[in-house]
């Protein structure tokens, strides 16, 4: 069974025998190069800072009481 298991995860042979995948599976739409998959997360961090965050942080105000 060992065997079987090693075949599927360290050769990609995945009619070897069973192999296990996560619900994030479900999320993967492609299968893009290291470059394009850096360029993706720097711009979606950009847009969460300048477009969600923005809204939490008030100019020249603090929130925090002494």
């Amino acid at each position: 069974m060992l065997v079987l298991a090693r075949k599927v995860f360290e050769n990609g042979d995945i009619d070897a025998g069973i192999w296990t995948v996560g619900t994030a599976m479900g999320l993967i739409n492609d299968i893009p190069t290291v470059g394009d998959l850096v360029a993706r997360i720097v711009e979606e961090a950009a847009e969460l800072m300048s477009n969600r965050l923005a809204g939490m942080i008030i100019s020249g105000r603090s929130t925090v009481t002494r």
